[in-house]
Parts: structure tokens; sequence; C-alpha cells
């Protein structure tokens, strides 16, 4: 099992060239966003969305939104990520409907913790920072069986926004993820030496 998951961790690349003529089953894509969505999160938020983008005209339009990086248009399956704000916040109706059905009798101890944590961080960029964690775990799950994928992070947010139909007072964009198959087989990987970026404190 150990050599499974390095193994689709070596297979993932950030793919910048996709085969527009092999595609990606609709199976295939809910096992992706499965992986998404069993991801952990800070307290349990689940701060994420995701859009599914199959279709070539709405796969124009985020190429478009995305400055113009073929790898979206070339893609069998684009994933927009959002991350929630509204429903972060300590008074959000849904935020204290999680924590009630969670702690029970000790939510508004949790709620009162919760209020002085938000207050101290910025909590656009937590939210979305938390929707990295559910992206990361997308991404190796397809390379798990296969499937090739490029985060993007270059975009324009407000046309972004415009184009998925999102309301900007509920969600700030995260990331846009594009999957499918390479068309080529990419450059060998380089990465710094084990010793190089862990260092042991004990």
């Amino acid at each position: 099992m150990k050599n499974r998951f390095l193994d689709a961790m070596n297979f993932r690349r950030a793919c910048r060239d996709f085969d527009p003529a092999k595609t990606v089953g609709e199976e295939e894509i809910n096992y992706i966003l499965e992986a998404g969505r069993l991801s952990p999160s800070s307290m349990g938020m689940e701060q994420w969305h995701f859009l599914v983008a199959r279709g070539g005209a709405m796969k124009k339009k985020l190429h478009d939104a995305c400055k113009d990086q073929k790898q979206v248009a070339q893609a069998s399956a684009v994933v927009v990520i959002l991350a929630k704000t509204a429903d972060i916040h300590p008074d959000a109706p849904r935020f204290r409907e999680i924590l009630h059905k969670r702690f029970g009798e000790s939510w508004e101890k949790r709620l009162a913790y919760y209020r002085d944590y938000y207050n101290s961080i910025n909590a656009k960029e937590w939210s979305v920072a938390q929707c990295h964690l559910a992206a990361a775990n997308m991404m190796t799950a397809a390379a798990f069986i296969g499937i090739d994928s490029c985060p993007i992070g270059a975009f324009k947010p407000e046309k972004l926004m415009e184009t998925v139909g999102a309301d900007p007072s509920k969600y700030v964009p995260a990331l846009v993820i594009a999957f499918g198959h390479r068309a080529k087989e990419p450059k060998p990987r380089n990465r710094l030496p084990f010793d190089e970026v862990v260092t042991r404190l004990d």
C-alpha cells in the first residue's frame, strides 16, 4: 500500500499539455471529488465548494478567466474550488448548525473559542488555505487512478467569479484544477534531497 501511494505521488505532475481526445469519465471525476469532500478541514468546517466544468463553452470562458492558460481549454474536466466566507462567520446560521450538531450542549463554549480565533485571523485567507488541503487530496486521488492534473492559481478573481456565477458575498475563488490525460511524458522530476528538507527535532 505504501508503494502504491508513493507511485501515485511520483506519477503526479503539473500537466501543461493535456490530450483533448482523451476524456475522464464521470465515475472517475466523482471519485476525485469525493477525495476532496472527505479531506480534513480546521474545526470540520469544510470550507470548500466544488464547481465542475465539462463542456467546451464553459471551459472556453474559464480559459479566458485563467489568463489563457491552455491546459484549461485542453482538459477533460475543470474544477473550480470556491472558499466559503459567509458560512464561516461566527454568527452564520450554517456555522452554528454545524457546531450544535458536532458538540451538542457544549456548542456555545466552542462558539466563544471560535469567535476569538476568527477575530484574530484573516478569515478569507484561512478559508482558501483549507481549500488547498482538499485540492492536494484531489490531485493525489487523480494520480492514483492514472489521471493527470494541473493546479492553477493565476486567474482573474472577479472574472472567474462572474464566469461561474458565484456570489462574492459568500465565496472567494481558491484554486482551479484541470484534469485529463497527458499528451506527452513529462520531464524528470526535480526535488530537493530528503535530508535537505527534513530536520528531526528529537
